[in-house]
């Protein structure tokens, strides 16, 4: 079977029931399931494409409305991108068109301040890439999403990390334990942290 989740994340004005801010945290749950999330059209294009080939359950979650990313465009099951300086001062992993649109945002404003960055495409949430979270051994790692806190990419992230005794100083911004109202998705994105100035604002503490 493959299921194509739309409204993935802050939705905006469709109203609070609307809001797909768990979707990650009970399919993650699945055994022997795949959790795809494009950062691009492109991406979504070779998804839907791939997904055809699969034996397996694959969940593609997409949001309402498209924020493309050119940086973002080939797909690998499992194996996630990077867009950035490799000597970086913190990684900043995100997962979907949305939040990876304001976690490049956020990477322009922190290297005005003289801090590199490292944006990291979650676009597989299930499995994780657990070579690429290994090499972050060592960095500041801040992992963004639009999801619920619980049984979301950041809590299976230091799951996968403590599992495996790596040393990674994770941060987390999320939705945390809440419903999500109706409001626009920039006015949302805000109040949630996840805008590009807050997620900015929270790496220069949390680098502090």
């Amino acid at each position: 079977v493959k299921i194509f989740v739309d409204r993935a994340g802050i939705t905006g004005e469709d109203g609070e029931t609307h809001q797909g801010i768990f979707d990650v945290s009970f399919l993650s749950f699945i055994p022997g399931i795949k959790v795809w999330s494009p950062a691009s059209i492109n991406q979504f294009n070779k998804m839907i494409d791939l997904s055809l080939n699969e034996d397996l359950p694959i969940v593609v979650r997409y949001p309402k409305g498209c924020d493309d990313n050119n940086e973002f465009s080939d797909f690998v099951s499992g194996k996630w991108s990077v867009y950035g300086n490799e000597n970086f001062n913190v990684a900043i992993i995100g997962s979907g068109a949305a939040v990876i649109k304001q976690c490049i945002l956020a990477k322009t404003i922190l290297e005005q301040k003289n801090i590199k960055v490292l944006v990291v495409n979650a676009d597989t949430i299930k499995p994780i890439d657990v070579e690429l979270i290994q090499s972050l051994s060592g960095k500041k790692v801040v992992v963004v999403e639009d999801n619920a806190q619980r049984g979301g990419l950041a809590e299976n992230i230091s799951l996968v990390s403590n599992l495996n005794n790596f040393d990674i100083d994770l941060l987390a911004i999320n939705i945390g334990d809440i419903f999500v109202p109706q409001g626009s998705v920039s006015i949302l994105q805000s109040e949630f942290g996840l805008s590009s100035e807050k997620i900015a604002r929270k790496v220069i503490e949390f680098l502090k």
